[in-house]
């Protein structure tokens, strides 16, 4: 009697100690603090940029990022964003002598990676008229 009495508490007890250990390591492994699911990344596509100096800045609720372009081509913010948060992609810094637009500059996170927040930048150069001028030309 005594043996069969032993049998049935080794498998108890078995499972009692994988249930906490798995019930340890959820809640100790957990990759982010606050608990949310990684989802998405923004970016986009940068055209004409001759040079360096643009930065771009990322607010999507708590998270802030700033990001440096140098050259054209893909980019993305290195910030996951969880679904539902709103966002907002600025031009914080405008590259020398140029000066670089934005499109789809906003938005609420879905389920997949936003990809369209293109840049364009052009020439800031001004066109000066090389023409006489007097007081009566000015309005």
């Amino acid at each position: 009697m005594r043996k069969h009495k032993l049998y049935a508490l080794v498998p108890a007890a078995l499972l009692a100690g994988l249930w906490l250990t798995a019930a340890s390591a959820a809640n100790s492994d957990r990759i982010f603090a606050n608990g949310f699911d990684p989802c998405c990344q923004i970016g986009g596509t940068v055209s004409g940029l001759s040079g360096s100096g643009l930065v771009l800045h990322l607010a999507a609720g708590a998270i802030v990022e700033d990001h440096a372009i140098h050259q054209n081509g893909l980019y993305d913010f290195s910030a996951s964003v969880p679904p539902s948060t709103a966002w907002t992609v600025t031009v914080k810094t405008q590259p020398p002598a140029q000066i670089c637009q934005l499109s789809n500059t906003s938005g609420t996170m879905g389920s997949s990676n936003v990809d369209n927040v293109d840049v364009s930048c052009g020439s800031n150069a001004l066109i000066w008229d090389d023409g006489s001028w007097d007081n009566s030309q000015w309005q």
